[in-house]
């Protein structure tokens, strides 16, 4: 896990890198000399400011875990393997996988983990990509909408996989975005992704597009510095609505076509938090990084069901995992997690969600540990859970976990 993270962060430097040139491949859209593109208001009225307690050095899953099961994906053809699980989505009886590293492709399954289809050819021709870097999914008019970063332009299907069309992007983004209830799509850009032939409107962070590729509107004005290369803003859909995180900041912003609503602030002040006001002072990343590493702040790894907003802290290059119960406003931190019951997962710094449920993942192996484990304790797992673990093989994809955190 360490290496793809590794990798990640490499082919995210190069990519910004290359686009801090101080000249840009598109050309500057016709609806910027308008001068009358429409700004997306910031509203804090109502902010709910989540303070971050001390972590507990552990936790056991029968504490925390009230429901869970397992899903897993098919892997009865070579079409069907899965390296990375960049992206997750849950949406009308099929999961959606996105893989940038082995697969380079969306892989489309059922909700009982039986493969439908692969989508990802390289190459010139309309149906095929350069890099495939986002998707998301159009709710309005049930679409797959995929990103390929090589050509610049957003890929749009059915469902089931079958291509409808593409439109070009006239701007970089880092391929996180969404499709809003009025069908513009927004995303997510930084500094270093050099666009600068947007002039005046590059300060923006979000940016709304139609699905003419014509810009509609900006949004959250943010100073990120170009010479912090590695951009890890997102918007996720969190089943109501989606959820926006500036990178380097510890806050959460609610995202519509009208507004952006500041909805969490993450306080790190129990520990030693880094200063947000030195972002637009760092003139190298080298300067940044020795900052940052050893100041406390908001990893980008966080999830939000109907139930809970889950998050990552980093403590000077220490994880701390935390849940938030937004009924109960209480939360739970903490360091390392033991397995005590039938519920294993590989790690927590992956985790996706679908509406009512987080979404991790587990592997083969695993959950054959967990057996043999199980066995020598004379506690044996249950009987189905048993058949499904006997049907695996190391070689499988990694399993998906789904599950729901008790009341806080």
């Amino acid at each position: 896990m360490k290496k793809i993270l590794f990798i990640l962060l490499v082919f995210l430097f190069f990519s910004c890198q290359h686009n801090r040139k101080p000249f840009s491949n598109f050309a500057v859209p016709s609806e910027l000399n308008s001068n009358s593109i429409p700004i997306v208001k910031v509203d804090s009225g109502f902010t709910k400011r989540i303070v971050v307690n001390k972590p507990l050095e552990k936790v056991f899953t029968s504490e925390l875990i009230e429901e869970f099961f397992y899903i897993p994906l098919e892997t009865n053809t070579e079409d069907a393997f899965i390296g990375y699980y960049y992206n997750v989505i849950f949406h009308n009886g099929y999961i959606y996988i996105l893989d940038i590293f082995s697969a380079n492709a969306v892989l489309i399954y059922n909700t009982n983990g039986q493969f439908i289809k692969k989508i990802g050819t390289k190459g010139g021709g309309p149906e095929e990509y350069g890099i495939l870097l986002g998707m998301c999914i159009d709710k309005q008019n049930d679409y797959l909408l995929i990103y390929d970063n090589g050509k610049r332009r957003i890929m749009y299907y059915t469902l089931e996989g079958e291509y409808i069309k593409y439109i070009n992007v006239p701007f970089r983004f880092s391929g996180r975005f969404q499709v809003m209830p009025s069908g513009d799509l927004v995303a997510v850009t930084s500094q270093c992704q050099g666009n600068f032939h947007l002039g005046e409107y590059d300060k923006y962070r979000l940016i709304y597009m139609d699905s003419t590729s014509v810009i509609t509107k900006f949004g959250y004005e943010y100073d990120d510095n170009l010479n912090l290369s590695i951009g890890w803003s997102n918007i996720f859909d969190n089943g109501r609505d989606y959820s926006y995180y500036p990178q380097y900041l510890n806050s959460i912003y609610n995202v519509s076509d009208t507004l952006l609503l500041h909805k969490y602030e993450i306080d790190c002040n129990y520990f030693d938090p880094f200063d947000i006001n030195k972002i637009s002072e760092y003139s190298t990343m080298k300067s940044f990084d020795k900052d940052w590493d050893s100041h406390t702040s908001l990893d980008p790894y966080m999830a939000e069901t109907d139930s809970h907003f889950y998050f990552v802290i980093n403590d000077e290059r220490k994880k701390y995992y935390y849940f938030y119960d937004k009924e109960s406003e209480n939360l739970i931190g903490f360091k390392d997690i033991k397995f005590d019951n039938e519920f294993v997962i590989d790690e927590l710094f992956t985790i996706f969600n679908n509406d009512e449920y987080f979404i991790g993942m587990v592997s083969p192996n695993k959950l054959l540990d967990l057996k043999k484990y199980k066995e020598m304790q004379n506690t044996p797992l249950s009987e189905n859970l048993s058949k499904m673990i006997d049907s695996l093989d190391e070689e499988d994809n990694k399993v998906l976990v789904l599950f729901k955190v008790k009341k806080l």
